[in-house]
């Protein structure tokens, strides 16, 4: 729990900081995109935490366990946890901001998709660094 707040704390104010390069990095346009999506200006980590990953057959293939986040304040990767059944088993793999679209569903709420498949994220090597969860 500790690591948790912990993670969350640093993501808020690591997200504070200002930008100062001039060009956007393809991780910034990715994020630009994706609050454009959500229609929003900003993204909560507390409404990416926990989410359901749906394919596009609208099936839930995994949940969001964390978020990894650089010094200079861009999201690097989403942890994803898959292949497991009422929290045995299940393993993390490490997502690139370009595999994944952010939505909102009918609700308002949150939606956050990928291309890939079960199999293929059951397949990806396991993120092995430490996550707020551990």
């Amino acid at each position: 729990m500790k690591t948790l707040l912990a993670s969350l704390s640093t993501l808020a104010l690591v997200a504070a900081a200002p930008a100062f390069a001039e060009t956007k990095s393809t991780t910034q346009q990715q994020q630009t995109q994706a609050q454009k999506s959500t229609g929003t200006s900003q993204l909560r980590a507390s409404n990416i935490m926990g989410a359901s990953i749906m394919n596009g057959q609208d099936e839930s293939i995994g949940d969001v366990n964390d978020i990894i986040v650089t010094q200079d304040g861009k999201i690097d990767r989403i942890i994803v946890g898959v292949g497991g059944f009422l929290g045995m088993g299940e393993r993390n793999v490490a997502l690139s901001m370009d595999q994944l679209n952010f939505n909102t569903n009918t609700d308002g709420n949150l939606k956050v998709m990928t291309q890939l498949t079960k199999n293929e994220l059951k397949n990806m090597p396991a993120y092995e660094g430490q996550t707020a969860t551990q």
